[in-house]
């Protein structure tokens, strides 16, 4: 069975990733609270704007505090974000097939709908971690290799 140690990872790579995501989601609802809101912008054209703030935040966030873009290796920027934000889609719709599984096979959860949301949230947190990780920022991120 791995470990973490055995992967090569540590812990606080792994924290700082969390810290960011966390970050992003602030970003993310507030922009999106703010426009939907104080605004009164269609709710999903809002949602849209928001993700894209909270995915440029956290693509910044990450390349600086968790993969250490100081060792970057020869490869653009605009690729990189490019990676990322595929990445983040993909991590969306793990999140939201595992949330939409989850209701509607297990009725009961329509009442506590934040069950749902958390194991589609860690789920995709997963998927991001490990797209970023050995895909995004490969090139600069010796945990990678």
């Amino acid at each position: 069975m791995m470990t973490l140690a055995s992967s090569g990872l540590s812990s606080s790579t792994i924290a700082r990733f969390a810290l960011v995501g966390l970050i992003g989601f602030i970003v993310d609802a507030t922009a999106l609270t703010y426009l939907s809101q104080a605004w009164a912008w269609d709710i999903y054209g809002s949602r849209a704007i928001s993700f894209f703030l909270a995915t440029a935040v956290t693509w910044l966030l990450n390349r600086t505090f968790v993969f250490d873009a100081r060792r970057r290796i020869g490869r653009r920027r605009s690729i990189e974000y490019g990676r990322y934000f595929l990445v983040q889609l993909g991590g969306a719709c793990v999140n939201l097939a595992v949330f939409a599984a989850l209701v509607s096979g297990f009725p009961a959860l329509h009442s506590i709908p934040v069950l749902p949301l958390a194991v589609g949230s860690g789920l995709g947190m997963i998927f991001n971690f490990t797209g970023s990780l050995y895909w995004v920022f490969d090139a600069v991120c010796p945990e990678a290799k």
